[in-house]
């Protein structure tokens, strides 16, 4: 329910900014790249898990580390240095277990991506018109999905499988930005801290949800909260 409030709260803000008649006549589109934590706890214990599944003594390559995202977004002015806003956000970040011999190799490999829809609003709290400092918040609805994937290698010969699950959540953000304003273009640095109520993964075919082996009561979720910092570029199409 609370994933359908923000996806209805995404759509009332396209509409504001596409609206001709309200006041504030700045109207941008901005693309942004950065980077984040992620907090992933219930993936970190999935991993531990099938670690220790492993009939070998395998080892951990990586566990949900600090990874890349990107992002596009609508903005515009709907008062004097008060700006709204709504977009779209990739990122992605992954685990991997591996055991190598003479003989072969077993690794298991999980890919989880966000995409997230979300609404935000921005406002300059120190500005003298070249240089500006903002506050934003922002909400969006997250969806998440989990690639788990295993494949042994023995004597030439391999054999594998592949799992997808999906999850839908809502979340929030808020930070700082400090941009500086040219005539149709501003360019800034953000950095916030981004906060998700995590959902249960569901197996896309049988929607059964993802559970660890070790307790098989307890569902695992895909958890992005954690740190956001990045760069960020925004053309003015009408200034």
């Amino acid at each position: 329910m609370k994933c359908y409030r923000i996806k209805g709260m995404v759509i009332l803000a396209l509409v504001i900014l596409l609206s001709p008649d309200i006041h504030g006549q700045k109207l941008g589109l901005s693309a942004s790249f950065g980077g984040g934590t992620f907090r992933m706890d219930d993936m970190k214990l999935l991993l531990e898990d099938m670690l220790a599944s492993y009939p070998v003594e395998g080892k951990m390559i990586s566990t949900f580390p600090p990874y890349y995202s990107g992002s596009f977004n609508l903005i515009k002015a709907i008062q004097m240095q008060v700006y709204a806003g709504a977009g779209y956000t990739y990122t992605s970040t992954g685990g991997k277990l591996n055991y190598t011999d003479y003989s072969g190799s077993l690794t298991t490999q999980l890919s989880a991506i966000s995409h997230q829809f979300g609404a935000f609003i921005q406002t300059s709290v120190l500005n003298d018109g070249r240089f500006d400092l903002s506050v934003y918040g922002k909400l969006n609805a997250n969806l998440t999905l989990l690639n788990i994937s295993s494949i042994i290698y023995v004597l030439g010969y391999s054999n594998g499988r592949s799992y997808n699950y999906s999850s839908l959540s809502p979340g929030g953000s808020a930070g700082l930005e400090f941009s500086y304003f040219l005539k149709e273009i501003s360019l800034g640095v953000y950095g916030g801290y981004m906060v998700e109520m995590p959902a249960s993964l569901y197996d896309k075919k049988n929607r059964s949800p993802l559970s660890l082996p070790s307790d098989p009561q307890r569902e695992v979720t895909a958890e992005w909260t954690g740190w956001r910092v990045g760069i960020k570029a925004t053309v003015w199409v009408i200034h």
